[in-house]
């Protein structure tokens, strides 16, 4: 899934996007570019609270916060909810 993720949907919906973390449901941190995160404004959060992908246009200065559906689910009010504090801190958009 992420890997359609990443080879389909964000060259489609975003325009210069680079992946900055790749986790999965068994816990495995497949990517994790802690530099470019903290530039955001991302730094030090927990594997548990970060989406399964996070991607980052710099043309466009947005985040996208890429949840696969088949491990975690849809994002619901209180997941949203909690996205949105952790990302508080960022100078980009989500």
């Amino acid at each position: 899934m992420q890997q359609a993720i990443i080879e389909e949907f964000l060259p489609r919906y975003a325009k210069s996007p680079k992946v900055l973390y790749i986790g999965d449901t068994a816990k495995k941190i497949l990517l994790h570019e802690e530099e470019e995160l903290t530039k955001l404004g991302l730094a030090g959060m927990s594997r548990d609270a970060l989406p399964d992908v996070i991607a980052y246009d710099s043309k466009t200065n947005w985040l996208y916060l890429i949840e696969a559906v088949h491990s975690s689910g849809p994002i619901d009010k209180l997941r949203h909810l909690n996205l949105k504090r952790l990302t508080s801190g960022s100078t980009a958009g989500c």
